[in-house]
């Protein structure tokens, strides 16, 4: 072959991770554009319009960030000959954004919104700070060492698609799957503990509005009273880690596997989506009910929680409308 460095067995992985991996990138990105086109008009109403400010700051970081990783995962998954430059500016930029970027800007906003909803609990308040430290530290270490080990193994200017690596000698592979391993093991604790403390804070109000019935009939009866409950925790945006653990989970399941569940695609792509997604949620839900970061919406009792108060707000206001033009 022409060149030394690639055999038979490097052009079929070839083929099968630029087929994969540029659907799969392709999707994601595509997911993107749909999901920003139909936020379009809440971003206009709640961000665009109101003065600057950090939160809006945080939330076009979120969306650079996410296509930057995207795009250019697309990019390379249909390129050739890249130069071994390119590749290691690509490499690094992929494992700062998906691995400290990101993840360091939801985790700091979902422990300041799980620090409100207990009332700002000096104990809840220190766990969260801890592991949140914790979290990005594993992200930085985590770059830091496979940056520096794909640094040493990248070989540019070959014919397949993306960027091309020699074979990694026993012990690099052993480090890397070791700091694989550790990295998405940790994040899924820290993701569960924070799951956890949700969890108990919404089971504390649905026996606030009395929804644990003796059986199953009585939880079903009441399970009207169950739904504006849930409804302001996800409003309040605390409710949006859950799908965040369970991409994390997932992506640890898929390390676990003696043969990767996904084959040759890794779910950074899909990863990036979920954060970017949950992240814009909780912003806009936010900022449409004119609430500060660092303050909770729920309600002190819960009891008095009922859909049907804004729309009947709604009908009154249109009543009225209705009159002063009769009148007029």
């Amino acid at each position: 072959m022409s060149d030394p460095e690639l055999d038979l067995a490097d052009l079929i992985y070839d083929l099968e991770t630029m087929y994969m991996g540029g659907y799969v990138y392709c999707s994601a990105l595509a997911l993107l554009i749909y999901d920003s086109l139909c936020i379009f008009p809440q971003e206009v109403k709640y961000l665009y319009r109101w003065p600057w400010s950090i939160i809006q700051a945080i939330y076009i970081l979120l969306r650079v960030c996410t296509c930057i990783y995207l795009i250019s995962n697309v990019y390379g998954f249909q390129a050739t000959f890249l130069s071994k430059s390119v590749c290691l500016g690509i490499g690094w930029s992929h494992k700062i954004i998906i691995d400290i970027i990101i993840p360091s800007i939801m985790k700091i906003l979902l422990i300041i919104r799980v620090r409100a909803i207990w009332d700002y609990n000096i104990r809840v308040t220190i766990a969260l700070v801890f592991i949140t430290a914790l979290d990005i530290l594993l992200g930085i270490v985590r770059t830091v060492i496979v940056g520096v080990i794909y640094q040493q193994y990248s070989v540019g200017g070959t014919p397949v698609h993306d960027c091309f690596e020699k074979y990694y000698s026993p012990s690099d592979t052993h480090l890397l799957d070791s700091v694989e391993f550790v990295v998405l093991a940790g994040r899924c604790i820290i993701t569960g503990i924070e799951v956890l403390l949700i969890l108990v804070r919404l089971f504390q109000a649905l026996k606030q509005v009395k929804l644990m019935g003796h059986t199953f009939y009585e939880r079903m009866v009441h399970i009207k009273r169950l739904m504006p409950v849930i409804y302001v925790f996800y409003r309040d945006g605390t409710l949006l880690i859950i799908p965040i653990f369970g991409t994390s989970m997932l992506a640890f399941a898929n390390t676990l596997s003696s043969k990767p569940i996904f084959g040759a695609v890794d779910l950074g792509g899909w990863l990036a989506l979920v954060y970017y997604i949950c992240g814009t949620r909780l912003v806009l839900n936010l900022r449409e009910v004119n609430c500060k970061i660092t303050e909770s919406i729920l309600p002190q009792n819960f009891s008095d929680l009922q859909f049907n108060h804004e729309t009947g707000q709604s009908r009154d206001e249109a009543v009225s409308e209705d009159e002063e033009e009769v009148d007029n």
